[in-house]
Parts: structure tokens; C-alpha cells; sequence
């Protein structure tokens, strides 16, 4: 495995981060400036676990974890028990005691670290589905979230409570009971916690395209059925893809990866609803390859934003396995929760997390309009691009006119509209990021005589040629947010 390269950082341009305005740089560029935001979430899925038992490594892991730049925590290896009641309510109760126990743990460390968790029930996530012709019905549904979360749950007030993790992956037949679910969720959250919380579920993957995974007729068609059934209730979409594969020591990217993106965060736009999505940080026994350096993880979470995606989500953060102890059903995660060892991948995600959050306020100050692309060669066609359902050729303001390798670009528009800066564009090197290509772009823009870029997550400003044009290299992997600016 490649070691994480170091970074060399660009010049600095200090911005401030009042309110939304201009000021001079130096009398050459009226360089805006971006309000506070809530910033991109990084999520650790899942979460260092000592089955609730308060150690100094435990303390320590979580430490690392928010200096790694993540803010938000999934637990999945705590909160089972095999319990038995007398009935299936008493057995989920019995269950219940124990996934408190461990959260409250857990959430200590999250509050100390400023860092928010979601709780695994393993009776809560897939309830609906859990416990077949006992837990399936309007009343039966309610009677175990209300008795779950009524005034007698001690984490739900906690201060570093975000929610439970409802379901993973459901078909869309199964979307009815659980919009039921979360229902009574939002109900009893509102009635009893003073943090509210919210219910997770994340949903398949485009080549997760049968019939009998979708339980509908196509993918399109189980996003829309999410749409009318649960997003109204939680407000986003989470799905999950893995776009790295290796196939005869051949290292490729998964042809629907972007047209997932696109497909999705286009329906998000129509509805006004929040794109969540994951991202794959090891190899395992699915055919997932390992990840081979930074580069991997730059094209992943530069390509979720330039779709528009608020919240990136590691497949995994930690494992029972690392570099020097791997086995043949999983790969190499950040962390090994049994050992407590770290492996590379950490070291490369916390620059990657953190040179977002350099940046994510003036990313936030802007929502996803569409995308577009341009082939280093016109006649040699690239799958991951031409599949992508539907695309701009241009925009008003910017073209790409040429690149040595093939570049998507997300196309942004400011939330505000009277903000000065209107356009923004999250350009990406769209080649195999473990093949190390470099692109050079040129981009021809209207009505502009600077560029506001974030490179790495630094800011620098440039001023375009008088024909409107500038050229600039993508390293593989890497992703560059510009502003126009008149």
C-alpha cells in the first residue's frame, strides 16, 4: 500500500467569514466573502467500540477521530443482545437496556470531542423487518417506538445525541412500515427529547439493480418511492456506492458511479431535499479493491460535492482488521478497533476532512444546479461520463474549452440571490485516480476578472486572461472549487 504523499500547500488569501459581501483585494478583485455555515459532515461508520467499557483508548480513539474531521458517529458494533422476553415486546425492551448502555458511553466521548452520535437499537434498526408477523403492522409499530423512546430513555436528552440508525438498504416494499416507524419516531423525539434526533436510513446503490433488491421496476423508479413515502419525513437521502474495483489486476471505476450521483441529486433538487452520501474507504470480500493512496479518496468525496452532496459517510472507519492483519472478508479500514492500530488511511482521510472544512463555508453558500464534462478526446468515449443521464454543454458563464485528461465539473448557483458571486463550479480529474494522470484544463469564462479558487482547501485568487481563459492542472483524484468573479 502507497503511503498518503504530502501536500504542498498553495498562498494564502485570508478570507473572512462574516456575513456574505465584497471587499478589495488589493484593489484587482472584489473577493466576496461567506457567512458561518453548519459545514460539510464527515461520518464515521462505524464508530470505535469497546462494548461500554470507558478506557483510556477508547477516549484516545475518539479523540483522533474528530481531529480526523469527522463530526458525526455511527455505532454498529455495540448495542446487540440476544435477550429473551416473554414476548417480542419484552424481548425488544430486554435488547434496549443493553444499546443504552453503550450509547451513553459513547456519547460522553462524543459530547467531549464535539462530535454528534447515532445510536444503534438493534431492535429499532430494521424493526419492520426484524421480527416478521409480529412487528408489522400500524399499532404494532407504534406500540414498541412510543413505549422506545418515551421519558424514560436516558440518551435521547443527551447532548450529543443525533438519532438512531432506523434501516439499512430496504426494497421498496418495505418503505411503507417504515415511513411508520419513523413517524412515531419524529413524534416521540418531539414529545420527549430537548436535542431532537433523527431517524437514519440509507438507501441501495444503482447496480443493486434487480427487481428483487429494488421490489420495484427500476432504480429510478425506488428513489421516487423513497421520495413520496420517507423523505418527507426525514428530509435527505442517503445512499450508498463503491466505485472501486479491480478485475484481471485491471483497477477501474464502477460506469454508473456518476449517473448514480447525477440520477439522485438531481430528484433532491426537484424536492428540496438534503444529498447524503458514502463512500468507500477499504476493500472487501465483495470484490471492493483496496484503496491505493490519497488520490482514491480525493475522487470520491470531490465528486460527492460536485454533485451537491452535504454529508460524506465512510464505508468504514473502523474494522476488526488492519494493514498487518488482514482477512479474506474485509480490507483495510481507518482503525482497528480490536487493536487499536491506525492504518494510512487515516492519515489520508484527516488532510482530505480538514481541507474541506478549510473551505465548506463557501461551498455551502451555494446549491447544486446540474453538471457537465469535457473528453480529452472526443472519439474515445469515457463510461463514467457518458452516463451520466443528463448534462450541460456550457453555461452562460464558464466552458471548458480543452483538457489532457477527462474533467467533470458541478455547477453551482448561490443560495442567496442577491449575493455578488452567483456561479461556482467543483471541477474533478474524472480518470482511475489510482493510475495518477494528471489533467490540464482550460476554461474559457464570460464576465469575469478573477477566479476565487480553493485548491486543497486553501483559497488563492488569480485573475483570467483578457480573452476570459485560464489553465490549471487537476492532479488524479483532486478537486478545485472556482468562483468567477467580475
Amino acid at each position: 500500500m502507497k503511503k498518503a504523499s504530502a501536500i504542498i500547500l498553495i498562498g494564502l488569501l485570508t478570507l473572512s467569514t462574516a456575513l456574505c459581501g465584497c471587499k478589495k483585494n488589493n484593489g484587482k478583485a472584489n473577493v466576496p466573502t461567506f457567512p458561518k455555515s453548519e459545514g460539510v459532515r464527515f461520518s464515521a461508520y462505524a464508530a470505535p467500540t469497546d462494548q461500554g467499557r470507558v478506557t483510556e483508548d477508547l477516549d484516545d480513539a475518539y479523540k483522533k477521530m474528530s481531529e480526523a474531521g469527522f463530526n458525526k458517529v455511527f455505532a454498529l458494533y455495540e448495542g446487540n443482545s440476544t435477550a429473551q422476553g416473554a414476548d417480542v415486546y419484552e424481548t425488544i425492551a430486554l435488547r434496549s437496556e443493553t444499546a443504552e448502555k453503550t450509547a451513553l458511553t459513547a456519547l460522553d466521548l462524543c459530547q467531549k470531542y464535539n462530535m454528534k452520535y447515532w445510536v444503534r437499537d438493534w431492535s429499532f434498526y430494521g424493526l419492520t423487518t426484524l421480527f416478521p408477523g409480529q412487528i408489522d403492522t400500524d399499532d404494532q409499530i407504534k406500540k414498541v417506538v412510543t413505549k422506545m423512546f418515551d421519558g424514560n430513555n436516558k440518551y435521547i436528552n443527551h447532548p450529543a445525541y443525533g438519532g438512531n440508525f432506523c434501516h439499512d438498504e430496504p426494497s421498496a416494499l418495505e418503505m411503507d412500515n417504515i415511513a411508520l416507524q419513523i413517524k412515531y419516531y419524529n413524534e416521540m423525539i418531539k414529545k420527549n427529547s430537548k436535542v431532537g434526533g433523527e431517524a437514519y436510513i440509507n438507501l441501495l446503490p444503482s447496480y443493486a439493480n434487480s427487481i428483487t433488491s429494488l421490489g420495484c421496476d427500476s432504480y429510478s423508479e425506488y428513489i421516487d418511492y423513497y421520495m413520496q413515502t420517507i423523505a418527507p419525513l426525514t428530509g435527505y437521502i442517503s445512499y450508498d456506492f463503491y466505485p472501486f474495483r479491480n478485475a484481471n489486476s485491471i483497477n477501474y471505476v464502477r460506469d454508473q458511479y456518476y449517473n448514480n450521483l447525477a440520477l439522485v441529486a438531481k430528484k433532491c433538487k426537484e424536492k428540496n431535499v438534503e444529498l447524503r452520501t458514502f463512500i468507500q474507504a477499504k476493500g472487501d470480500f465483495t470484490g471492493m479493491r483496496p484503496l491505493t493512496g490519497i488520490a482514491d479518496l480525493r475522487f470520491e468525496i470531490y465528486s460527492n460535492l460536485a454533485f451537491g452532496s452535504r454529508e460524506i459517510i465512510y464505508y468504514t472507519y473502523s474494522s476488526a482488521c488492519n494493514e498487518t492483519n488482514p482477512t479474506s472478508d474485509d480490507g483495510y479500514s481507518l482503525y482497528d478497533y480490536k487493536t487499536g492500530a491506525y492504518t494510512w488511511e487515516y492519515d489520508a482521510a484527516k488532510i482530505v476532512n480538514n481541507e474541506i472544512h478549510d473551505m465548506e463555508d463557501a461551498y455551502m453558500a451555494y446549491d447544486w444546479k446540474g453538471c457537465m464534462y469535457k473528453l480529452a478526446d472526443e472519439m474515445i468515449e469515457n463510461p463514467l461520463l457518458a452516463n451520466i443521464a443528463d448534462t450541460m454543454k456550457k453555461t452562460k458563464r464558464m466552458r471548458i474549452v480543452s483538457c489532457t485528461n477527462d474533467v467533470l465539473a458541478g455547477v453551482f448557483t448561490a443560495k442567496d440571490e442577491k449575493f455578488s458571486c452567483k456561479d461556482a463550479y467543483m471541477f474533478v480529474n474524472a480518470t482511475e485516480p489510482s493510475e495518477g494522470k494528471t489533467a490540464e484544463v482550460t476554461v474559457k469564462f464570460e464576465d469575469t476578472s478573477h477566479l476565487l479558487m480553493y485548491r486543497y482547501g486553501k483559497q488563492i485568487v488569480v485573475p483570467v486572461a483578457g480573452d476570459g481563459t485560464y489553465t490549471f492542472n487537476l492532479q488524479a483524484g483532486e478537486g478545485r472549487f472556482v468562483i468567477p468573479i467580475k
